[in-house]
C-alpha cells in the first residue's frame, strides 16, 4: 500500500515539475534527480548510504523551495513522511 501511494506522490511531484517555469531548469533538475535517485532506493532499498543520502537531499530540496515553490516542497516532504513511515 505505502509503495502505492510513494508511486503516486511522486507523479504528482513530476507534474508540478513539469508546471514549473521553463526558466527554471536548476530546479526542474534538481528534482528530476531527486526523483532518480529515490526510485533507486525504492528498488534497493537494503542500501543504507544511499538512505542516508537520499533522506539528507529531501531535507535540503524542502528548505530550498519552501519559499520560492512551497507546493514541491509539501509534496516532497509527504514524500519524506511517506519513506519514514515505510522505514525506508
Amino acid at each position: 500500500m505505502k509503495t502505492k501511494e510513494i508511486s503516486q506522490t511522486l507523479e504528482q511531484l513530476r507534474r508540478q515539475i513539469a508546471a514549473l517555469d521553463t526558466g527554471d531548469v536548476v530546479t526542474r533538475q534538481r528534482l528530476e534527480s531527486l526523483i532518480l535517485e529515490l526510485e533507486k532506493k525504492l528498488a534497493s532499498p537494503e542500501d543504507a548510504q544511499v538512505h542516508k543520502d537520499l533522506a539528507t537531499r529531501l531535507d535540503e530540496a524542502v528548505l530550498q523551495f519552501e519559499v520560492s515553490h512551497p507546493r514541491l516542497a509539501a509534496i516532497v516532504n509527504d514524500l519524506i513522511i511517506k519513506l519514514e513511515s515505510m522505514g525506508v
